[in-house]
C-alpha cells in the first residue's frame, strides 16, 4: 500500500511539471520595441504603452493594462475592468529581439488602427531597439533645458561638448543653484554616446506639446554636421533614456563654481 501511494505521488508530481517545462512564457517588459514605421512599444510589469507619430496628430500614445498567458497578450482599459472586453493578440518572439503581434479578436483589430493611425492591421512587427545602432555617429555637442512644473521639477540648462567639457546653470529644485563648469568623466561620456547610438536621431519625430502643469524640455543635439532640435513637455519613448541621463547628470558631476555668469543658447533658436 505504501508503495502504491508513493508511486501516485511521484506520478502526480511529474504531471504537474510538464506544462512548466513544455510551455514558455513570453516576456516583453523592460525593453523598447520599434515598429516598421517607427511605432514604439514600452511595457512594465502591468502597463503596455504604444507610441506613434503623425504630422496630423503629432506624438500619440495609447496605454492599456495587460497580462500574458503563455503566448496570448490580453489588453484592458483599466486594471479594474469588469466588462470582460479585451483586445487579444497572439505574440511570437523570434529569439529575444524580434516580435510579432497578431490580433485574434475584433477588439485587437480595432486597436491596431489606434496604435498605428494607419488602418486595421493583420499583423504588427517589432524589433528591439538594439537592432538599430547608429555606428557612424560623430557627436559634437548637446544642449538641454528643463523648466519648472506644477510640482518639484528641476529648472536647469546644460551643455556637453565632444571634449567632455560641461557647463551647467541650476535653478529651482536642481542639484545646485548657480553657474558651474567642469568635465564629465570618461565613463559618463561613454554612457552618453551609447545612449545617443540608440536614440534614432535621424528618424525620431517629436511634436511641440506644452502643458502648464508639466516641465518643458528643449533639446538640441549636434552630430554628423547636423542639428536635431526638440521642444516638448513629453519626450518620445526613444529619447527617454537621454532625458533621464541629462536630468540626473548635474548630481553626478563635480561642479566647479564659475567666476562669471554665462548663458547657454540654442543654435537653432539663434538661426
Amino acid at each position: 500500500m505504501r508503495k502504491i501511494v508513493f508511486l501516485r505521488i511521484v506520478v502526480l508530481a511529474f504531471i504537474s511539471v510538464i506544462p512548466a517545462v513544455g510551455i514558455s512564457q513570453v516576456s516583453i517588459a523592460n525593453k523598447l520595441w520599434v515598429g516598421e514605421n517607427n511605432e514604439y512599444i514600452k511595457a512594465d510589469s502591468t502597463i503596455i504603452r504604444f507610441e506613434t507619430f503623425s504630422k496630423k496628430f503629432g506624438n500619440t500614445r495609447v496605454a492599456r493594462f495587460y497580462s500574458i498567458n503563455t503566448d496570448t497578450l490580453k489588453l484592458v482599459d483599466s486594471n479594474n475592468d469588469e466588462s470582460g472586453l479585451t483586445s487579444n493578440f497572439l505574440v511570437k518572439l523570434n529569439g529575444k529581439s524580434q516580435m510579432t503581434m497578431t490580433p485574434i479578436n475584433s477588439g485587437a483589430k480595432q486597436l491596431t488602427n489606434l496604435i498605428t493611425l494607419d488602418g486595421v492591421k493583420e499583423k504588427l512587427s517589432y524589433k528591439e531597439i538594439h537592432h538599430f545602432p547608429f555606428d557612424s555617429l560623430k557627436f559634437e555637442k548637446i544642449i538641454f533645458n528643463a523648466t519648472e512644473c506644477y510640482g518639484r521639477c528641476p529648472a536647469m540648462s546644460l551643455e556637453i561638448k565632444s571634449d567632455e567639457n560641461f557647463r551647467f546653470i541650476g535653478g529651482k529644485y536642481s542639484a545646485r543653484n548657480g553657474h558651474y563648469s567642469g568635465t564629465i568623466s570618461s565613463d559618463q561620456y561613454k554612457q552618453l554616446l551609447e545612449i545617443l547610438r540608440y536614440a534614432q536621431l535621424d528618424l525620431v519625430e517629436c511634436s511641440s506639446n506644452q502643458n502648464i502643469d508639466l516641465p518643458t524640455y528643449t533639446l538640441e543635439v549636434h552630430y554628423n554636421g547636423r542639428i536635431r532640435y526638440f521642444k516638448t513637455c513629453v519626450l518620445p519613448f526613444v529619447l527617454d533614456d537621454l532625458g533621464e541621463f541629462l536630468l540626473t547628470l548635474p548630481g553626478r558631476v563635480n561642479l566647479i563654481d564659475s567666476n562669471e555668469k554665462f548663458e547657454i543658447k540654442f543654435d537653432s533658436v539663434l538661426k
